[in-house]
């Protein structure tokens, strides 16, 4: 289906990239949520940690074999001021799992919105591995079709929507 065609993307690694979290912020601050994949943190399906309403945890699940196991998300949000103090700032995280998450799983506390978590920015870098950043399809490059699906208006923030809150250093897509 036409409209809902990925025009190009972007993507880059997070771990060992000094870089990385500015670019996220830089995204979600232009209204683009960031797709990633990395490593499952331990009690992260069961009983996941938080310490005031963050993720901290930077251990990692082992698959029987011993390897790391994976998982994909998106970072919708940000906020320099969430966390510890000496430990400050937060990537705003949706899962798949819904929006019981992450009480679902054994966490409380949670100061993040219903199936989204704040993860700070050090556990973050440390544990997950690869990020893509998705761009429409320009109009001059949509396919033409007689179906009213395909006339309809396409827009690139269909999924998500920047809501323009900024306070401070804090963004959030809606």
């Amino acid at each position: 289906m036409a409209r809902f065609r990925i025009g190009s993307y972007a993507g880059f690694f997070i771990h060992d990239n000094p870089q990385a979290l500015d670019l996220i912020k830089e995204y979600i601050a232009n209204g683009q949520a960031v797709a990633f994949s990395g490593y499952v943190l331990c009690g992260y399906g069961t009983n996941l940690p938080m310490q005031d309403g963050v993720i901290y945890e930077t251990s990692l699940q082992l698959d029987q074999s011993g390897q790391p196991i994976g998982h994909g998300q998106l970072v919708v949000g940000y906020d320099d001021n969430v966390g510890t103090s000496g430990n400050q700032g937060a990537l705003l995280i949706q899962n798949s799992f819904g929006t019981g998450w992450p009480a679902c799983v054994g966490a409380t506390g949670s100061i993040a919105p219903p199936g989204m978590a704040y993860w700070s920015y050090n556990s973050f870098v440390q544990t997950q591995q690869l990020a893509a950043v998705a761009y429409h399809v320009p109009p001059d490059r949509r396919a033409v079709s007689d179906s009213p699906a395909a006339r309809a208006p396409h827009s690139p923030r269909s999924a998500a929507r920047f809501n323009g809150c900024r306070t401070g250093n804090r963004h959030r897509l809606i």
